[in-house]
């Protein structure tokens, strides 16, 4: 072989040499941005992490400190009830009055009437239930009342496997202990399907252990079906208003219902029901 050719034959090894190199370099580069970029969605991602362990947590309850709090009509009554409600009784301020939060006096009455089984009801309780706490309730322009409405666990309301009858006695009898509204926010929190023995009366017994109550008190005033009457007083009333479903809600006589546009919908709601009042 010429030198020549040899020359020749030297820059074409050198060429391929260096543009094997350049591309081993420019491989190298971007492996290297792959790693910064990656390693930056990982810090950002860490992050948000740590903000979300770290944020305030209530257990997806609403802040109830500092707003007046009523008991049941039939805990106060002693577990005594006036005459059950006709089927055509027309009264939302009848003998089964619910718990109510809130200030007494406030311009707008919302009852919502609920089933603790009802997943939509318990969507209701964690998600919605706390802002109109913040937003009208704590404000003192929205009262809210809870009516036990249990249909999901069948019609007859004495039967002890009735897991949504059984749970609303239950929050009955931890209103006793002033515990109703740690007691409905438990049954809300610990759903596990309907009646699949997510509320029968052994995990009913062991919330009011976990919250603390005299189990003694608790367990005979569930055993005792002293609230039947009570419960059933309230599916009656929520029949005659027009009640369906769960959850559904009675804004100063008005009837309505839980839609797509959620919080969004009840919020104008209670704000036109708190200008009409006012």
């Amino acid at each position: 072989m010429s030198q020549q050719a040899q020359r020749k034959s030297q820059s074409g090894a050198q060429r391929r040499l260096a543009r094997k190199e350049a591309a081993q370099k420019r491989e190298r580069q971007k492996r290297l941005m792959q790693m910064v970029v990656g390693a930056g969605i990982a810090a950002v991602v860490v992050a948000a992490l740590l903000i979300f362990l770290n944020r305030p947590d209530n257990g997806g309850t609403a802040d109830y400190s500092g707003i007046a709090f009523a008991a049941p009509a039939a805990v106060s009554a002693g577990g005594a009830t006036p005459a059950v409600a006709s089927p055509d009784a027309a009264d939302v301020n009848g003998p089964a009055t619910g718990a109510v939060l809130g200030d007494p006096n406030a311009p707008v009455t919302m009852i919502v009437y609920a089933d603790f089984q009802c997943p939509f009801c318990g969507q209701f309780a964690r998600e919605i239930q706390p802002k109109i706490v913040d937003d009208f309730v704590r404000e003192g322009k929205v009262k809210l009342e809870f009516r036990e409405f249990a249909f999901l666990g069948g019609n007859d309301l004495t039967d002890d496997s009735n897991e949504s009858a059984q749970a609303a006695e239950a929050v009955m009898c931890a209103a006793e202990q002033d515990a109703y509204l740690p007691y409905h926010d438990k049954l809300y929190a610990n759903q596990s399907g309907e009646n699949q023995g997510a509320f029968n009366d052994g995990r009913l017994k062991g919330f009011a252990k976990d919250l603390g109550l005299d189990t003694g008190q608790f367990n005979a005033c569930l055993d005792s079906g002293k609230y039947e009457p009570a419960i059933a007083q309230m599916k009656a009333e929520g029949e005659a208003q027009g009640i369906t479903a769960t959850p559904m809600f009675v804004i100063n006589g008005q009837v309505t219902s839980l839609s797509q546009q959620g919080y969004d919908l009840l919020k104008k709601q209670l704000d036109t029901a708190y200008e009409q009042a006012t």
